[in-house]
C-alpha cells in the first residue's frame, strides 16, 4: 500500500512495463517528460496515470494498459504535450472522465481502447491547438466530449448505449 504515488519522475524519459499498481493514489505521475508506460495493470487507484507537461516536446505513451479506477479522478489525465493512448482498456467506478486531454499542442492521439462506467465521460479533450485522432475506441455507454480550437477527427468510434 502506497499513500502517495507509486512512481514519479520529472525531467527524465522513463519507460514503465508489465508491472501491477495498485491501492494507491496515483500509480505514475511523469513531470515535463515522455513517458511510456506499456503492459501494466492499475487496480484501485484514483489515477493511474497524470503528465503535465508545458513544453511540446513530451511525447507520453500509455499502450495496451488495464486501468480500475474509483474517486473522482479520470483514469489518464495528460496536460500538453503529444500524447498516444492505444490498446487500453479503462473501466471506472462510476466515476468523472476516463481519457482526459487538456490543451495538446502537438497530435494527440486515442486510438482502440475500451472505456466504460465513468460518470461524465469516457473520452474528453478540452482545447485542441494542433490535431486530435480520436479513432476506433469502443465506449460502453457514454459519449465523448469534446471542446476544441484545433483540428479533431473521428473515425470508426463504436457507443453501445
Amino acid at each position: 500500500n502506497v499513500n502517495s504515488t507509486a512512481i514519479i519522475s520529472f525531467f527524465n524519459d522513463f519507460l514503465v512495463s508489465n508491472c501491477r499498481v495498485s491501492n494507491t493514489p496515483l500509480g505514475v505521475f511523469a513531470g515535463y517528460t515522455s513517458a511510456h508506460v506499456k503492459k501494466c495493470i492499475f487496480f484501485n487507484v484514483y489515477m493511474a496515470f497524470r503528465s503535465p507537461c508545458f513544453p511540446d516536446t513530451c511525447n507520453v505513451l500509455v499502450d495496451s494498459c488495464i486501468i480500475f479506477t474509483h474517486y473522482q479522478n479520470p483514469g489518464i489525465a495528460i496536460t500538453y504535450g503529444s500524447p498516444t493512448i492505444t490498446n487500453n482498456i479503462l473501466i471506472g467506478d462510476n466515476q468523472a472522465l476516463g481519457i482526459y486531454l487538456d490543451t495538446p499542442n502537438n497530435t494527440a492521439r486515442i486510438k482502440n481502447n475500451l472505456i466504460s462506467s465513468y460518470r461524465f465521460s469516457n473520452i474528453s479533450v478540452s482545447l485542441v491547438e494542433d490535431s486530435a485522432f480520436i479513432e476506433s475506441n469502443n465506449s460502453s455507454d457514454k459519449i465523448f466530449w469534446i471542446f476544441a480550437s484545433g483540428f479533431i477527427s473521428f473515425f470508426a468510434a463504436r457507443i453501445f448505449l
